[in-house]
């Protein structure tokens, strides 16, 4: 019988400050790239070239770690709270 432990990841990992640079680094490169396009914001990138939606693909998974570290914390935040 196969059961999914709640609030935990297989793919958790400890953000190291590499990985803290590495996301700072691929957040300022992309930002550059779509001001340079004029875009202000991700949400529509129609258009946009090439260069910059490889970006955001990278911005994007070296975020994700960064994401669900923020999510655990909510979750046990509100545990804590009951």
């Amino acid at each position: 019988m196969a059961f999914k432990m709640k609030g935990f990841s297989p793919f958790h990992q400890e953000i190291t400050d590499e990985m803290r640079t590495a996301k700072n680094n691929a957040e300022i490169e992309f930002n550059n790239k779509m001001n340079e396009e004029g875009f202000s914001t991700d949400t529509n990138l129609e258009g946009a070239s090439a260069e910059l939606l490889a970006l955001k693909a990278k911005f994007d998974e070296l975020r994700k770690p960064f994401i669900e570290q923020t999510t655990s914390n909510i979750e046990k935040k509100f545990k804590e709270d009951e």
